[in-house]
């Protein structure tokens, strides 16, 4: 039961509004969006990556370089992470609601 209302507080209830509205309009859009979101994450994460690999062979700073790649990856992930909830989320209620 706690693990609920933890899980219910990743995800903007906004957002769940929004995958519903179009998941109502086109159910096989599910698979399309899932396959987006993470082509999106893989991009993203190897650009962060990148840049801060190629700043590190230029001569920047390790620890700057290092603390500041895993911030930004790791809040960008959780961003991901949040909105993948939410399209998971309205994908259940609108099969609740058939």
């Amino acid at each position: 039961m706690c693990a609920m209302s933890i899980r219910s507080k990743c995800y903007n209830k906004h957002q769940v509004k929004e995958y519903k509205q179009s998941l109502k309009t086109d159910a096989e859009l599910f698979p399309m969006l899932k396959t987006l979101k993470l082509l999106r994450a893989i991009v993203v994460n190897i650009g962060i990556f990148a840049v801060s690999g190629y700043s590190l062979y230029l001569g920047a700073d390790p620890t700057l370089i290092g603390l500041m790649a895993l911030a930004v990856a790791g809040a960008y992930n959780g961003l991901e992470l949040s909105d993948y909830l939410a399209l998971l989320e309205a994908v259940k209620q609108v099969k609740d609601e058939k």
